[in-house]
């Protein structure tokens, strides 16, 4: 496994910082969810083929279904953020998704069949109380589109650990821009049939804007600081993506953190920080 612990994390963290600009994006632009998932997964196809054209005609059957499962991962975690951030603030969507390190720890001790030792449990369990802090401080209503909101941050939570923790078992011999392609190609594949190009807005080139600088250069710059990064710190720098994303909204958009949101977001990230200390 090629593991850089010099450039690794930096190019990770580049990426992260990108993807902390997204939620403010998603707002920004009219476009439906399906559609800009959908552009990301096909400029991350478009722009990969080329590098992995000559790898791909090596590839055994298993491998390439191994891979391409990574994109229904994919689109299960950026559908339902997607859709949690058009429902909700950015800041209680990012920090409700963010528990994903603590299920990260908890996945990794589940699938290598160890006994998930204290700083698992304690960071599963505060990480909680961390989120029903959030939550009561933005004082949401639970109404429908609450309910939606909070119960997609949660699944794109799960579907982002798995990701992770599928992507490092699979980057282990092969290269970050096959299964770029691989991954993002099997994600269009899914999105296509769900697509109502009627929900682009009065502009293509938002969604074009969009697809390629998070689809293709900020994935790419996430496939290989991934590959390169030691699982341990992949959820650490991951936390890149919250705190930028809290910070634009507040700045940006004007969103309102109150101080038990605050209490709340701290306990999310520091749990996640202790879970990735297993």
């Amino acid at each position: 496994m090629y593991v850089d612990k010099k450039s690794g994390p930096w190019i990770l963290a580049s990426a992260k910082l990108l993807f902390g600009t997204l939620a403010i994006s998603l707002k920004l632009i009219p476009a439906s969810v399906i559609v800009l998932a959908f552009a990301m997964h096909f400029f991350g196809a478009l722009g990969s083929f080329p590098k992995a054209y000559p790898e791909l005609k090596q590839l055994t059957k298993k491998q390439i279904i191994k891979i391409s499962s990574l994109g229904l991962a994919l689109v299960i975690t950026d559908v339902s953020y997607f859709y949690a951030i058009r429902v909700m603030d950015v800041s209680v969507s990012t920090l409700l998704r963010w528990v994903a390190p603590v299920l990260l720890g908890i996945g990794v001790f589940a699938m290598t069949r160890q006994s998930a030792n204290y700083r698992v449990v304690i960071a599963t369990v505060t990480a909680f109380i961390g989120l029903g802090f959030v939550l009561s401080g933005k004082g949401l209503d639970f109404g429908t589109a609450n309910f939606y909101g909070v119960a997609s941050a949660f699944i794109s939570a799960a579907s982002v650990a798995v990701y992770w923790y599928s992507s490092k078992r699979v980057l282990h011999s092969i290269s970050p821009m096959t299964v770029l392609f691989l991954r993002s190609m099997a994600a269009c594949l899914v999105l296509l049939p769900f697509i109502g190009w009627q929900g682009l807005g009065s502009s293509w080139w938002p969604v074009i804007i969009f697809g390629f600088v998070y689809g293709f250069f900020a994935s790419y710059l996430d496939t290989i600081g991934i590959q390169r990064t030691p699982i341990i710190l992949i959820g650490l720098i991951g936390y890149i993506v919250p705190l930028t994303s809290v910070l634009g909204a507040t700045l940006l958009l004007g969103e309102e953190v109150t101080p038990l949101m605050a209490i709340g977001g701290i306990i999310v990230l520091a749990s996640g920080l202790w879970a990735q200390r297993t």
